[in-house]
């Protein structure tokens, strides 16, 4: 049932790593996934994604 806890930090590191990469505010691109995975069920931010909405 569902994902252990390593694999879940797993991910978690992995997406700040990808916005240290990015040079983007990892706890802005947290929010914002969070925001977007509550509002739209099934959707997913990914950190390049975020950064290129917040260029526009």
């Amino acid at each position: 049932m569902g994902r252990c806890r390593a694999e879940v930090a797993a991910i978690f590191y992995s997406l700040i790593g990808t916005c240290r990469m990015l040079k983007i505010d990892s706890r802005k691109y947290l929010r914002a996934a969070a925001e977007v995975a509550l509002s739209t069920p099934g959707a997913v931010l990914l950190p390049h994604d975020f950064q290129a909405a917040q260029a526009d």
